[in-house]
Parts: structure tokens; C-alpha cells; sequence
């Protein structure tokens, strides 16, 4: 008998930003924010969030800034 565990990324609960300019590639755009979720998997199946991470990024040139829980909050509403 073997048992297959491992972890799986998932991006949830994209939303559009305020129109910024990008320090990479200086363009300007409306930037996207995501959440990103770590999950420990079982049999490819996700069974536990270990770790959640918010970000926005830039639609252009995929350019990510980290943002704290609240940040991300105060951008969706």
C-alpha cells in the first residue's frame, strides 16, 4: 500500500485594482489582485490550508507586489 501526499498551489478571488504604474516595466495598467492558497494534498485531494498569501500584480509583465490581509481587503471593497 502507498499513499501519495504532497502540497498544491491555488490562486481564488481575482479582482481588478487601481490603475498603477508598474516598477518593472513601467507601463501603466489596472493592476490585478489574487489570493494564493498552499494547501496539503492526499491523494490529490486538498485536505488542509497551510498558508494563504495576497498579492497584486501586473497584468503586463506579471510583476508582484505582497500585500498584507487588510491591503487586499480594502482593495475588494
Amino acid at each position: 500500500m502507498f499513499v501519495l501526499i504532497g502540497f498544491d498551489t491555488k490562486v481564488s478571488e481575482e479582482t481588478n485594482t487601481t490603475v498603477s504604474v508598474c516598477p518593472h516595466c513601467n507601463n501603466i495598467n489596472m493592476w490585478i489582485a489574487f489570493k494564493e492558497t498552499t494547501w496539503f494534498s492526499l491523494f490529490f485531494i486538498p485536505i488542509i490550508p497551510l498558508k494563504t498569501e495576497y498579492y497584486k500584480s501586473c497584468p503586463i509583465c506579471r510583476y508582484s507586489i505582497k500585500l498584507s490581509k487588510e491591503e487586499f481587503r480594502s482593495i475588494r471593497f
